[in-house]
């Protein structure tokens, strides 16, 4: 796990999750190819259907990370509303419904 975000200060470096990509993580990595192909391109695409650049054909994964929030942690945690250079960004929650307040 790592906390280094290429484009935000130390201050701001220490308010945001951990992080590792999921390409160094085996299992997930197999998971998640699978899924893109069978669920979640598919729904990108159906949710957009007017869009050239959101036809299923038309896209790929760029990068994919997980982020770990820790819930006792010193300072609160967050990833706040941004924009990011993609087309679209797609968050797949890994924990339990139950555990958001």
């Amino acid at each position: 796990w790592t906390k280094m975000y290429p484009h935000a200060s130390p201050a701001r470096q220490a308010l945001l999750p951990d992080r590792v990509p999921v390409e160094s993580l085996p299992r997930t990595f197999k998971w998640l190819s699978r899924a893109l192909g069978r669920k979640i391109l598919p729904a990108l695409a159906s949710a957009f259907p007017l869009s050239v650049a959101a036809r299923l054909q038309n896209l790929r994964l760029y990068q994919a990370t997980v982020l770990r929030y820790r819930p006792n942690a010193s300072a609160p945690v967050s990833t706040d509303v941004h924009q990011d250079f993609s087309f679209l960004t797609c968050t797949v929650p890994l924990s339990n419904p139950d555990e958001y307040e």
